[in-house]
């Protein structure tokens, strides 16, 4: 259900597995601690995020009073709650928990762990949301070499990390540097996914905005009608 979109259906079930969960296992629970997660997750992707920051907070106390600090259950809680904590402009607190998680996951599974690279995309983004460019830029560059040397050039989390150095690089001006950044991300992009993926699209619009900043108009008129007409064809008018 929440892979179609349909979270009020999801977040029904979930309440009556967790209710059922608590009931039968109780709260501390691996299975109950599952489902306050996923029930945590629903709630996020839905905007509840006072309800969802609260469950978060519940799982994580429970998870490490129960798992300990350095399960890969407990760190997932704390991205989450990370998470949650951005999206209602908490980012002091966000940016203390996923300078927390991204240490440990450093420690406990090494720099190049799939969970270690998304908690530096994590804290990147939201030093970027408070303005602190020049260390999310060293940050999105450094997951950006690790990704392209573990998952190799054309991998989507490649892609991403490219599209996320662009954008901070955007903010502080480098112009031309970005230009060249994301046309290499979206060459890549046409050529391992498509030109009808997400990605592709996300790249094709970021490019013709950086051509404006740089008075290429033309250009980035002809890629904006571009992606207008794939996106039409693709997701309808």
């Amino acid at each position: 259900l929440e892979e179609e979109g349909r979270y009020p259906e999801a977040e029904k079930l979930q309440r009556e597995s967790l209710d059922l969960l608590r009931r039968v296992l109780g709260p501390d629970h691996p299975d109950t601690l599952i489902s306050m997660n996923n029930l945590a997750w629903t709630l996020n992707q839905e905007g509840r995020y006072g309800e969802a920051e609260k469950l978060n907070r519940e799982t994580l106390g429970t998870r490490l009073r129960v798992l300990g600090p350095d399960h890969p259950d407990t760190l997932r809680t704390m991205s989450n709650l990370a998470s949650v904590l951005n999206h209602e402009s908490q980012e002091a607190e966000a940016e203390k928990l996923d300078r927390e998680t991204l240490s440990i996951r450093q420690h406990v599974f090494g720099p190049d762990h799939p969970d270690t690279l998304m908690s530096m995309n994590n804290l990147a983004n939201v030093l970027f949301l408070e303005g602190k460019f020049t260390e999310a830029e060293e940050l999105h560059r450094e997951a950006l070499s690790i990704n392209r040397r573990v998952l190799g050039p054309s991998h989507p989390d490649t892609i991403r990390s490219m599209i996320n150095l662009g954008a901070v690089l955007t903010s502080e001006g480098q112009y031309a540097e970005t230009e060249r950044l994301t046309r290499e991300a979206l060459a890549i992009s046409q050529g391992a996914l498509g030109p009808e993926h997400p990605l592709t699209l996300v790249t094709m619009n970021n490019l013709a905005e950086t051509l404006t900043k740089l008075g290429k108009y033309a250009e980035a008129e002809k890629l904006n009608r571009k992606t207008l007409d794939i996106r039409r064809r693709v997701l309808g008018p």
